[in-house]
């Protein structure tokens, strides 16, 4: 890979920053890239970026916006081979799978495009007769999407097709073990037509920098994927203003096996869902539970 450092994007540009953030390819400890790193100052003016954005985004006619972001989908596609192999390199998982990510992140911008013409508003009968009452959604706001750095493309899938098909925007913070997959994926937005600061990405490792995509009173909402303490510990440091939160965290993930299984098979299934990625999976299973007729 080049040398250059690969730069953050704020408000459709560009951004370098004092500091730099090494990816390491994890297959052969082997630096592959330096990532701007962002500080506080920098979080900031991509909030800044997402708020001002906001307005003429969210006004925009549903049909503009569902063009552009199926333009971008077709982008997506067309860099499939580049994307993959940045995770292939910054993630050390295999090619197919790093393929079946792209897959992914180009199904949810879809999916979520259809998905918001499906919604239900609901129209409701005035008690006297004289009048109907109609639900009528809109776009929530800012949203801070944090991904987590085992899927990196199909968790910005997961946020960038609601925060789109939505009308909201975005500061995506990816992890900063892998963050040129995403970075690579938001090149991409200006090009389908999509405004600046409708989406920015910020790479950082700096805790008062990732405090403050949390303490600020702009986003609407927080989403994430991870650890139930990260998920308490996040919540606690946005309690500065009213915030939505939409939080994937740790559970437990049984699987179960009733007696009329095909066991040759929930065994294969089992077994291939708890190693698949390195076992690094939010649905892999922690615990098998087999009923006491075929239990041995």
């Amino acid at each position: 890979m080049s040398n250059d450092v690969v730069a953050l994007i704020i408000d459709g540009r560009s951004t370098i920053t004092g500091r730099n953030l090494p990816v390491i390819d994890p297959a052969t400890e082997e630096t592959i890239a330096h990532v701007a790193a962002a500080d506080a100052e920098t979080v900031s003016a991509a909030l800044d970026a997402a708020a001002r954005a906001f307005g003429p985004w969210s006004r925009m006619a549903p049909g503009e916006r569902k063009a552009a972001v199926l333009r971008y989908a077709s982008l997506l596609e067309g860099e499939r081979e580049r994307l993959a192999e940045l995770l292939v390199r910054e993630a050390g998982k295999p090619h197919a799978t790093a393929d079946y990510e792209v897959t992914c992140l180009v199904a949810s911008l879809r999916y979520f495009l259809e998905e918001a013409e499906r919604l239900r508003q609901d129209v409701i009968v005035d008690p006297t007769g004289r009048f109907l009452h109609y639900t009528l959604r809109q776009p929530l706001g800012v949203v801070v999407g944090l991904l987590a750095w085992n899927y990196p493309l199909l968790n910005l899938g997961y946020k960038l097709g609601p925060v789109l098909a939505s009308g909201c925007t975005a500061v995506i913070k990816p992890s900063r073990h892998t963050p040129l997959a995403t970075l690579a994926a938001a090149e991409l937005l200006a090009e389908a037509g999509i405004s600046p600061g409708v989406v920015n990405v910020v790479a950082c490792d700096d805790r008062s920098a990732a405090d403050e995509l949390l303490s600020s009173p702009i986003p609407s909402l927080i989403t994430m994927i991870g650890s139930t303490e990260s998920g308490i510990a996040l919540m606690g440091s946005a309690a500065t203003s009213i915030k939505h939160f939409s939080l994937e965290l740790g559970g437990n993930a049984p699987a179960i096996v009733y007696p009329d299984a095909d066991l040759a098979d929930a065994a294969r299934r089992v077994v291939n869902l708890k190693f698949a990625n390195a076992g690094q999976v939010c649905v892999a299973p922690n615990r098998c539970l087999a009923h006491a007729d075929v239990y041995e």
